[in-house]
């Protein structure tokens, strides 16, 4: 991204993790989450660790690829 956008800063908008997947199994009045499951081939009650997960892969690929961005960045 940065090679497209030189003079862009990005802002990572760190929301509450527990508050996202909360969210999560809101969307189209929990058909995501049945979704979801089917997709992933398991039970609606693993979706939270999973999803946890996920943002924590997340929040980690962004912190490493912004590591050595110039403006400094409180994540």
């Amino acid at each position: 991204m940065r090679e497209s956008f030189p003079d862009a800063i990005f802002i990572f908008d760190e929301c509450d993790a527990d508050d996202i997947i909360a969210s999560k199994f809101l969307i189209r009045n929990g058909e995501y989450a049945v979704s979801q499951a089917h997709k992933l081939g398991t039970d609606i009650t693993d979706l939270p660790e999973i999803w946890m997960s996920d943002w924590e892969e997340h929040r980690a690929s962004c912190t490493n690829y912004f590591q050595d961005y110039e403006v400094p960045l409180d994540l």
